[in-house]
């Protein structure tokens, strides 16, 4: 008799206590490493305890720490660790409170404004990279290009009108990944040079009634578009430049350029001075020197310092609104304009005759509010550098006097803006930084002196609490103002021995920057462009 074996039990049916079996074994037999023992979670709040070279390093043990290594909140965290006084991204313009951290931080930047938007690409940047970017501006590692030459300084050989004061100094802006470069020069066909990333300049060109006219200051708009909500503040969207072009004749042309196809600018805005009006104002009142456009008000200044407002609609040509005229205020100067949901705020920097012959800085500040063509002044306050005081002193206001009278100049060569900080420049190479309070009183104070160059200075610029100046013989220096640190892009021009040159170039340059590049311009139509997103 032959005995019928039990047939075996399929794999659904394997006992509980066979499974765990089977599992505690299969367990003993794998070792235990720190990737099988901890979560992802876990692991990603162990590396929040290490810098950004650990970081790096971590990224090299394997692809799954690779992923984890490179977690946007890490980046986050340091970045905001290691530029607590850097503001994200822009320029002069809107100024808004962004909370980091859900709101733990809570400090002042400014969003992205529509003039840095670029087309096709996220706007918001991953922190990681944000934090390299901010690595290559402490550390001074950049890559040079050169703009294709347009010939937009082309001059011609006439005789300047009667009234022109005449600036050699060229005109730079950057809008995202465009360069807007001018010439000042007198010519019967005034042009501004858009270079596109990847094309052939083109010109923009404003209308003109005068047979010689020269474009005497660019500006572009710097308010967020009502298209842009918070909720689209991160995200990519086609927003037009609004690019205002004025002339030595006293009228200007506001452009609106696409930022994917340039070459398809309209004029959408003319303001030309009526024919009684040129016959009783100066070439100097009509001459705007400096502007700052928050849409819809323009605020301009001219050479003869008279500052306007302008209210900029879409149905009528420009309307004047208020002008207000200085009889104590010298160039240079320079504006800052900011906005907030409820008022603009504009702060105008200027020199001082400071006795017998000397010059010192001074501020003013222009709080005002406004709606459609409806502008109201809610206060205007000032503040000079140097205190002048009547009588009888004690000695620790006669101590301070001291201290401020040993900082007069005997001339003054740039004077730059963001609104939080004054940089002023003289011509035997002295850099002084002064700090802008506005509570409970306004109030200019001075802060440090800012040594470096020594080759004297051609052009200076400040944003955002960052000032570039570049040397006559070609240096480009960088300054953290909040820190004071300095860091050398680019040494000044050297002969074959290694010693400086000792010619200087004649013609004076002009500067702007924004958080990816620096863009310096001659009169001898370089453009380079000195990036710092490698």
């Amino acid at each position: 008799m032959t005995t019928r074996k039990r047939p075996s039990a399929p794999h659904d049916e394997i006992t509980v206590s066979k499974r765990l079996r089977l599992q505690h074994e299969t367990a003993r037999r794998e070792p235990y490493t720190f990737d099988s023992c901890f979560s992802d979670e876990l692991v990603v709040a162990i590396f929040s305890y290490l810098n950004y070279v650990e970081l790096c390093t971590a990224q090299l043990v394997n692809g799954h720490w690779a992923r984890l290594a490179t977690d946007d909140q890490l980046w986050k965290r340091l970045f905001l660790q290691d530029y607590p006084s850097q503001r994200l991204r822009g320029s002069r313009g809107f100024s808004t409170r962004w909370s980091a951290e859900g709101g733990a931080t809570g400090r002042e930047i400014r969003p992205l404004p529509a003039r840095l938007r670029v087309s096709g690409q996220v706007l918001w940047q991953p922190w990681k990279w944000m934090y390299r970017i901010g690595r290559n501006w402490q550390q001074g590692r950049c890559a040079l290009e050169s703009l294709a030459d347009s010939g937009s300084s082309d001059r011609e050989n006439t005789v300047s009108p009667e009234g022109y004061q005449h600036n050699d100094a060229p005109l730079v802006l950057l809008g995202g990944d465009l360069t807007f470069v001018a010439s000042r020069h007198l010519s019967s066909s005034p042009r501004v040079t858009v270079h596109p990333p990847s094309d052939s300049p083109h010109h923009l060109m404003p209308s003109t009634s005068s047979r010689r006219d020269a474009l005497t200051c660019i500006t572009l708009d710097h308010s967020i578009p009502l298209e842009i909500t918070p909720e689209l503040a991160h995200t990519s969207l086609d927003v037009d430049f609004r690019l205002v072009a004025f002339l030595s004749s006293g009228s200007f042309s506001v452009f609106s350029i696409p930022p994917t196809a340039p070459r398809s600018y309209r004029e959408t805005h003319r303001y030309t001075p009526i024919s009684n009006q040129l016959d009783r104002t100066s070439s100097s009142e009509l001459s705007v020197q400096h502007a700052a456009y928050s849409h819809p008000f323009l605020i301009t200044l001219s050479a003869s310092y008279t500052l306007s407002t302008w209210h900029i609609s879409s149905s009528t040509s420009p309307l004047r609104l208020q002008t207000f005229q200085s009889f104590t205020s010298f160039p240079p100067s320079s504006l800052s304009l900011s906005h907030t949901a409820s008022s603009y705020k504009l702060v105008v920097t200027y020199t001082t005759p400071v006795y017998p012959k000397h010059w010192g800085v001074a501020a003013t500040e222009v709080n005002f509010t406004g709606q459609n063509a409806d502008v109201r002044i809610n206060d205007i306050r000032t503040d000079r550098a140097m205190s002048s005081i009547t009588g009888w002193v004690d000695e620790e206001v006669r101590k301070g006097l001291v201290a401020e009278w040993s900082r007069k100049l005997s001339e003054v060569t740039a004077v730059d803006t963001d609104g939080k900080f004054v940089v002023i420049a003289s011509n035997d190479n002295t850099l002084m930084l002064y700090r802008l309070y506005y509570k409970p009183s306004f109030r200019i104070s001075f802060v440090r002196y800012l040594m470096g160059h020594s080759d004297g200075i051609s052009a200076t610029h400040v944003a955002d609490g960052r000032c570039i100046t570049e040397g006559k013989r070609g240096g480009l220096w960088v300054w953290d103002l909040e820190s004071g640190r300095c860091v050398v892009v680019a040494n000044p021009m050297e002969d074959n021995t290694g010693a400086l040159k000792f010619e200087r170039r004649r013609d004076k340059t002009a500067l702007a920057f924004d958080d990816r590049k620096v863009v310096t311009c001659s009169d001898a139509r370089l453009v380079k462009v000195w990036r710092f997103d490698v």
